[in-house]
């Protein structure tokens, strides 16, 4: 009987032998298996992240397709609107609003202004300052492109005596400051991103002999526009107006005053201008009331 036993308990210790060696042997196959998949999966994870280094080597701020399509039927040519508010070309066309903020971009203002323009779906021109476009501000200058704005050229400095020496325009240095402006915006835009217009610092009206600024600047496709209306914010303090009502007043009257059908405001984007700002959501409404359409420039 104890042989019986003892039979019975060496078979039985031998199985379990037999069922553990076959067990250590296929947690062995299956981790083998399990390591190749995750040094495939690495692998694979590396050579995307190669392919998406190469990509933004050769063109590292690649423009992209969404600024393109938005307020698409809203956009104008600036030459022909200046020609049009100077009174030099008929227009009986419906009428239009532009909203267009200098000095840009800004940390904490130009959010703000996007996101009002955003929660009215209108869109609006940038005149921005090369100098302000840098590392802290990139996200903001190509927030405003892909959301569909018109992002336009202010100059690089905004620097008086340097592009009107003596209160007249030196055009090699307008140029320069000009192409100054355009290859940092490429930095963040792309190689292929170009302006498409300009705004003179200080406004064209102010200076003398700018014609020969305005052929170069044409030649490379680029036109020049001043503003018919303000909300004040930058005017001496004996005329800037001390509330947001007073700016969103001054609109008006300029409007109601005006004999055109297109209004193109002067506004500015930096954290001093707050009443600015504040006044903007009902500037939009005043002149969503008035049935105006919101354009921006090319």
């Amino acid at each position: 009987m104890n042989k019986i036993k003892g039979l019975l308990l060496s078979l039985s210790l031998l199985l379990l032998a037999l069922v553990v060696g076959i067990f250590i042997r296929e947690q062995k196959a299956y981790s083998a298996i399990t390591s190749e998949i995750k040094d495939s999966q690495i692998e694979d994870k590396k050579e995307a992240k190669n392919k998406e280094n190469n990509k933004k080597e050769t063109n590292p701020t690649e423009v992209t397709d969404t600024a393109s399509d938005k307020f698409k039927e809203e956009t104008f040519d600036a030459g022909e609107v200046r020609a049009i508010t100077k009174g030099e070309k008929e227009y009986t066309g419906e009428k239009v609003v532009f909203l267009t903020f200098d000095d840009g971009p800004d940390g904490s203002s130009s959010p703000r202004i996007l996101d009002i323009l955003d929660s009215n779906n209108v869109p609006a021109t940038f005149f921005l300052q090369g100098q302000y476009i840098n590392e802290d501000t990139k996200d903001i200058f190509k927030r405003m492109y892909d959301e569909g704005h018109c992002v336009a050229a202010h100059s690089f400095g905004h620097d008086y005596g340097y592009l009107y020496p003596g209160r007249v325009g030196n055009a090699a240095n307008i140029i320069s400051d000009f192409n100054k402006i355009q290859e940092r915006a490429k930095e963040y835009l792309g190689k292929d991103f170009s302006f498409k217009t300009w705004r003179y610092p200080g406004g064209h009206m102010s200076w003398q002999n700018l014609e020969s600024a305005d052929e170069q600047l044409k030649a490379q496709g680029v036109e020049w526009i001043d503003w018919n209306n303000m909300t004040g914010d930058a005017e001496p303090a004996s005329r800037r107006p001390t509330t947001a009502q007073g700016m969103v007043n001054m609109v008006k009257q300029l409007t109601e005053g005006s004999s055109s059908n297109m209004q193109v405001i002067l506004m500015h984007d930096n954290r001093s201008k707050e009443l600015t700002i504040q006044a903007l959501p009902e500037i939009i409404a005043y002149y969503k009331d008035l049935g105006y359409k919101f354009g921006k420039f090319k």
